[in-house]
């Protein structure tokens, strides 16, 4: 999820890792501020500014619907 924050990602080294710091809570819906951290193959790490991450709730109840149907005029 963090590299598809990075709008340069497909130019930066394939094994690099993405990482937030701090991971914040996505299990909750809301709104969180953060960092993505970079750690390259080489060991090195860079940090960027601070995004901001929405989560929103997608959960929905499904509802039971009855159709009465007329009988068939015979």
């Amino acid at each position: 999820m963090a590299q598809e924050l990075v709008k340069n990602a497909k130019s930066l080294p394939a094994n690099t890792v993405y990482k937030f710091v701090p991971e914040p809570n996505f299990a909750k819906a809301g709104t969180y501020k953060t960092r993505i951290r970079l750690l390259y193959p080489d060991n090195s790490m860079e940090t960027s500014q601070e995004v901001t991450v929405s989560v929103y709730d997608h959960t929905w109840k499904a509802k039971k619907t009855v159709i009465k149907r007329r009988p068939a005029p015979f």
